[in-house]
């Protein structure tokens, strides 16, 4: 069995001598010796799967997302536009397709979350050229009567169906 921790820790190994795991790296115990994993790698670890979380893209206004900004895989947004509901809209299969290389069917998740405190303050995300969107595209204010109730995260997935042509399902 492979025991594997993150962090700083002592260890005494099976001669009883101590060792150091330094903080920044992954440490991988087995019955030879301990292998280091560089730190950012992405690895398997008992059914979990590590993986580098760039800074969320953070967004106030009605706007036109990039394929940059979903990539991140978080949309923190409040919008600022008090009593409206901001257009987030989605950006174009060219566009996609000019900034990734993905097959067909290929896919990855992104997250919006809607910090607004006003009710009424919230977020559809928006269909564009070459792009669809199968969900409920509203997602509501953190408000109490609305974001607590139905929630003010919503989760989605972009899926590639042909040569520039992608869409958008929201998964949660």
């Amino acid at each position: 069995m492979t025991d594997v921790t993150y962090g700083p820790k002592i260890y005494k190994k099976a001669g009883g001598d101590e060792q150091v795991v330094a903080s920044g790296g992954l440490q991988k115990f087995e019955s030879g010796g301990v292998q280091t994993l560089e730190a950012g790698s992405q690895q398997n670890i008992r059914g979990y799967k590590f993986e580098a979380q760039p800074a969320p893209t953070v967004k106030t206004v009605a706007n036109t997302l990039t394929i940059a900004e979903l990539l991140t895989k978080i949309i923190n947004a409040t919008p600022t536009a008090t009593g409206a509901t901001a257009a987030y809209t989605l950006p174009t299969g060219a566009l996609i397709d000019a900034g990734v290389t993905m097959a067909v069917n290929d896919s990855f998740d992104w997250v919006l979350i809607n910090n607004a405190l006003a009710a009424a303050d919230t977020i559809t995300v928006t269909a564009s050229t070459g792009h669809t969107i199968v969900g409920n595209p509203v997602v509501q204010s953190l408000h109490a009567t609305t974001g607590a109730t139905m929630g003010y995260s919503s989760m989605w997935r972009t899926r590639k169906t042909a040569a520039d042509t992608f869409v958008t399902y929201r998964i949660a």
